[in-house]
């Protein structure tokens, strides 16, 4: 026994457990090579995110939408900032045959752009893309008329109002400034001095060309009423608009005298004037150009066309306030009078030159309708029928009360009306039991069979009366597959 407990002793060596401090050590040790690891990862992991990014941007595709607003202003301002030295950008605009403004950049020295406009270069643009031209003669020449400063440049660049001529030197049949210089120099119209005060309305659509800006998508707003001249994220909507545009066009030196917001939601105005002759005209273009460099840098989508949305929503138009030095004087009431007599003669001719209606498979008309009309009208009068309350879309009903009601969506028009409990008294139409509270009616109606009506019969409408009782077991004998 003694043997076998001495061998089996040495066989089995002793086992010691690891004590406490000797899983303390280990432990340390583990965490302080998992901190060492994490430190070294911090300081690499930060040149590689970067290689990470510059490799994203430089294969992902670039945005399908136009303007500052899709792009890094700041990445924009490093290079707006840089100083261009002797040379400034002058953005020459022009109008085509659409009468929209539009405009190409080019590079002047420092000294010519600040020097009278007469000094300022000539130059050409293809008339076959702006519909001015055809496309074997497409060059059309522009001339320099004005010039006032860019408030999206800044600095000493300028904007650039240009005449339309062609190579000869005419003025093209869409430039109807050239004629209106002649008027204004003809004669004793200089004496006269007439002003001009322009009220330019415009309505803001999203980037979808269809919705007013803060409308439903699909859907109408409250009714007209609290928006003109509103404040309130319930009420104004586009007042960022109204203000760049606003202090645009007095950096740029137009007259502007003020600007609220109208009837319609997403609709605005601004005034420009008192302006003398065709001043008002060249400030009248160059503000509207702003306007849609503005709605560009925004994201928004502007429309001058005078009935953006068909039915019970105010339009946008233009309205001109004119006088001359006899009707501002004493006396000028009579002058008033005169003048109105010679315009109630040739009342057809100056309707005509105002706005002439657009052909139906024409998709401008031939008032300047702004960005958002790219549509033929006929399009726009196919979703609209006559009634006895006004014009309704398709898709609608006419409500009771007169105003549109759009059955497609009910949700927006319930949400806005306050619950209508049931009446606690029975109806007085007998079996149809309660009367349903008032509002949007459902897109289906159903209402309960009348109790005391005979028995459903197959009757065969059109064909005579029912069939026998013989034809019928005959019937059923064949599809039986008896004789």
């Amino acid at each position: 026994p003694l043997q076998n407990l001495s061998h089996d002793h040495e066989q089995t060596p002793v086992q010691r457990r690891p004590t406490f401090t000797t899983s303390f050590a280990l432990t340390t040790m583990k965490l302080a090579i998992a901190l060492l690891i994490a430190s070294a990862h911090a300081l690499v992991a930060p040149s590689r995110r970067q290689h990470q990014g510059t490799a994203l941007r430089a294969t992902a595709p670039l945005s399908q939408q136009t303007g500052f607003s899709s792009m890094d202003t700041a990445v924009l301002d490093r290079y707006m900032s840089l100083d261009t030295g002797d040379n400034v950008q002058a953005e020459y605009v022009f109008v085509d045959a659409d009468r929209t403004a539009r405009s190409k950049c080019r590079t002047l020295p420092k000294a010519k752009a600040k020097g009278a406009v007469t000094s300022l270069p000539k130059w050409t643009y293809d008339g076959s893309s702006t519909g001015q031209a055809p496309g074997d003669d497409s060059e059309v020449i522009i001339v320099p008329r004005a010039v006032y400063k860019d408030p999206f440049r800044g600095g000493d660049h300028i904007l650039v109002l240009c005449d339309t001529e062609d190579p000869e030197g005419n003025p093209l049949p869409t430039n109807s400034r050239a004629p209106a210089v002649v008027k204004f120099d003809a004669g004793d119209a200089k004496k006269q001095q007439p002003w001009y005060g322009l009220e330019q309305e415009y309505t803001l659509f999203n980037l979808d060309g269809t919705t007013p800006l803060g409308w439903p998508v699909g859907g109408f707003p409250k009714p007209q009423g609290p928006y003109y001249c509103g404040a309130g994220a319930d009420k104004s909507f586009g007042r960022a608009v109204s203000e760049a545009h606003y202090r645009a066009c007095l950096y740029a030196g137009l007259t502007v005298s003020g600007t609220n917001a109208e009837v319609m939601p997403g609709q605005w105005e601004y005034q420009i004037g008192p302006v003398v002759g065709i001043d008002a005209a060249d400030q009248l273009t160059i503000s509207r150009y702003i306007l849609d460099r503005v709605c560009e840098d925004l994201g928004v989508i502007v429309s001058i066309e005078p009935k953006p949305i068909e039915g019970d929503w105010n339009g946008a138009g233009m309205h001109i306030n004119f006088s001359t030095e006899d009707t501002r004087k004493a006396g000028g009431l009579a002058a008033i009078e005169a003048m109105c007599e010679k315009l109630g003669t040739k009342h057809d001719v100056h309707i005509a030159a105002y706005a002439s209606p657009a052909p139906r498979d024409s998709s401008v008309s031939s008032d300047r309708r702004g960005l958002y009309s790219n549509r033929p009208l006929s399009a726009s009068r196919r979703l609209v029928r006559s009634t006895g309350r006004g014009q309704v879309r398709r898709g609608q009903r006419e409500a009771p009360h007169g105003r549109l009601r759009d059955r497609r969506h009910q949700h927006v028009l319930v949400r806005r009306r306050g619950p209508r409990l049931l009446r606690p008294h029975p109806a007085r139409h007998g079996r149809r039991g309660l009367r349903l509270p008032r509002g949007p009616p459902p897109g289906v109606e159903r209402r309960p069979v009348p109790r005391d009506r005979a028995p459903l019969r197959d009757v065969h409408v059109g064909l005579g009366s029912p069939p026998s009782e013989a034809v019928c077991e005959a019937r059923a004998r064949k599809a039986r597959g008896l004789k």
